[in-house]
């Protein structure tokens, strides 16, 4: 199984339908999740994100994504 790590920009792309790379984001997260590729991240770009989503118009979106990622990002 691949791993990759996922970093702040590419989770402010996926959740911001307005982000100039949300398609591109988008596209590459289906094709991985569908070659089984495991995600990695850390406690330091998950509070970067939430930081970059902390407007009132985002944060439902940040709220959503970090409910949706399993595991512990303290590795």
């Amino acid at each position: 199984m691949k791993t990759i790590f996922v970093d702040t920009a590419a989770l402010i792309a996926l959740g911001n339908k307005q982000d100039s790379f949300h398609p591109a984001a988008w596209q590459k997260q289906q094709e991985l999740v569908k070659s089984q590729t495991h995600f990695i991240s850390s406690d330091f770009v998950i509070a970067e994100f939430c930081n970059a989503f902390s407007r009132v118009k985002f944060r439902t979106t940040a709220v959503q994504m970090v409910k949706s990622m399993d595991g512990d990002f303290s590795q």
